[in-house]
């Protein structure tokens, strides 16, 4: 917890990878309320458009909310965007512009499972 909260401080882009359920969003979430910030979370999915990322964005901008904002995407690894959420993760930038230096970035994804060939071919019959 302490290195999430040493690269919060210094803006470093984190992304958490573990199994669904493990905990990532609770642990951003909880770290956020023990410094005191303002914490906006997402879920990504296949079916979210480029569009709906940057509605978020722009709520979030247009609120008047004091201190910093931790915004926390997740399931990243999920949606067709990834050039667009990986520029804002690690560059800090959406479409090209700066994002303000009071918003910290954090973002998960599952970790990729293979699928054996028995779960492959579960419900099909050969005819």
């Amino acid at each position: 917890m302490a290195n999430i909260l040493l690269r919060s401080c210094a803006n470093i882009p984190l992304v958490c990878c573990g199994e669904a359920g493990c905990g990532k969003t609770s642990l951003i979430r909880f770290l956020s309320m023990v410094m005191e910030d303002n914490f906006l979370s997402t879920n990504i999915h296949a079916g979210i458009h480029e569009n709906d990322i940057l509605t978020l964005w722009k709520r979030q901008q247009n609120s008047q909310i004091e201190g910093e904002t931790w915004i926390f995407f997740d399931k990243i690894n999920t949606c067709d965007h990834i050039g667009m959420l990986g520029s804002l993760i690690s560059h800090r930038l959406l479409n090209g512009k700066k994002i303000h230096p009071n918003i910290r970035i954090f973002a998960a994804c599952n970790s990729y499972q293979l699928r054996t060939k028995a779960q492959s071919n579960v419900g099909l019959v050969d005819l």
